[in-house]
């Protein structure tokens, strides 16, 4: 091997480099869904067991439960619209009488999201959220 191999280069290069550009930011709008209305659904207990019947007790018709929703409301960023508000009726309620209501909540801004929870509430204040039921319940009645 001869000297030339053996040598060792060094280069040193420095210059500056700028970019330019935007950067937006996503958005997060939670709706419940126009395509999907809700569905509300009366059960009663059926015997000693708890299992839940579809209907009112002994087929009557006393309570009354209407869903709906209001408030229609835009992403200003995707565009894509849906409602701010789920509103349930429960009228003429009575010990035993349930209803389920099923319903569908979607993003419709850009960014991903997990529901990790949810806030039941009664406008009145008469009602209030019991964990160990699942549901909204006066406390004033025994």
């Amino acid at each position: 091997m001869d000297e030339e191999d053996h040598k060792i280069i060094v280069a040193l290069w420095s210059d500056e480099i700028y970019f330019k550009g935007t950067v937006e930011m996503g958005s997060c709008t939670l709706a419940f869904d126009w395509f999907e209305p809700p569905i509300c659904t009366e059960f009663h207990e059926g015997d000693t067991a708890g299992l839940l019947v579809p209907g009112e007790l002994y087929g009557e018709d006393v309570g009354k439960t209407t869903c709906h929703y209001q408030g229609e409301i835009t992403n200003p960023n995707t565009e894509n619209w849906g409602y701010g508000n789920i509103i349930i009726a429960i009228e003429n309620a009575y010990p035993g009488y349930e209803v389920h209501c099923t319903f569908t909540v979607h993003n419709i801004g850009s960014i991903p999201v997990d529901i990790c929870g949810f806030v039941v509430t009664d406008p009145t204040g008469a009602l209030t959220w019991d964990d160990m039921q699942g549901a909204l319940v006066d406390d004033n009645c025994e």
